[in-house]
């Protein structure tokens, strides 16, 4: 479990990072793609933390 949790936590940071490195770019460049882009990075991260609360099912409760 533990493990599990560090490997999503691994994972997300080198994500993060490597997303960070490419918004960084884009900020330069396009700032108004940039806000919706980060909108959807955090509806999506949402979203993931969400799906692991659910659990092994990986979704809503139904």
């Amino acid at each position: 479990m533990i493990s599990n949790i560090l490997d999503i936590g691994i994972w997300a940071v080198v994500f993060y990072f490597f997303i960070g490195s490419i918004i960084g770019v884009f900020l330069r460049r396009f700032p108004k793609t940039m806000i919706s882009i980060s909108v959807i990075l955090l509806f999506s991260t949402y979203l993931h933390v969400t799906a692991i609360n659910w659990g092994p099912a990986g979704g809503p409760p139904h």
